[in-house]
Parts: C-alpha cells; structure tokens; sequence
C-alpha cells in the first residue's frame, strides 16, 4: 500500500489556493461553484456517491490508473473536508439564530 503513495506529500496551501482547489474539485464531481452554498444540492451523501460511481471506473483493479486514483481521492478528500467546514458553520450559525429567539427560564 505504502508504494502506492511514496512520491505524494501533503502540501499547505494560501485560503485563496485552497478555495480555488474546492473550485476544481467541485468541477470535478459535476457541480458547479457556485451551488456550493446550497446545502441542499452539494452535500456529503452526493458527493460519496459520486466518488463510488467514480471508484468503480478509476481504481486501478478497475481498469484506471495510479494518476486517475490518486486524483479521484485527492478531489474527495478536498470537497469532503471543504462540506464538513462549510456544515460546521452552517449548523453554528443555525443553532445561534435559535438562541437568540428563546427566553430564558427565571
């Protein structure tokens, strides 16, 4: 497995490089950029989906290659991450608007 990966590393990259990088990988699994925000059409359960869909074509024992894996989940790695961020927000901020229209018990 370890021969698999040798050659990659992880690399930090600018927010703006970073945000460029959720572009691609949006692009990538068929969604546009700018439905990102939209929890409704670009979420997790798509995008897990579409990556099986995609493992069954680009796994090596499948016919694709090493570059074609690794791309496939570098891709899902980065929009993962990016929907768990932007839900993590999203729930907060959700969870804030509630508190702010409850009365507090005396």
């Amino acid at each position: 497995f370890e021969d698999w990966w040798r050659g990659y590393k992880i690399v930090h990259v600018s927010e703006d490089d970073a945000q460029d990088l959720v572009h691609v990988s949006l692009q990538y699994f068929g969604y546009s950029p700018a439905d990102f925000k939209d929890v409704d059409i670009v979420n997790i359960d798509g995008v897990t989906q579409r990556y099986k869909e995609y493992a069954r074509v680009y796994h090596p024992d499948k016919g694709g290659t090493k570059e074609e894996w690794v791309g496939l989940v570098n891709h899902f790695a980065i929009l993962s991450n990016a929907i768990r961020k932007r839900d993590r927000v999203f729930f907060v901020l959700k969870k804030k608007k509630k508190k702010k229209g409850v009365i507090p018990h005396t």
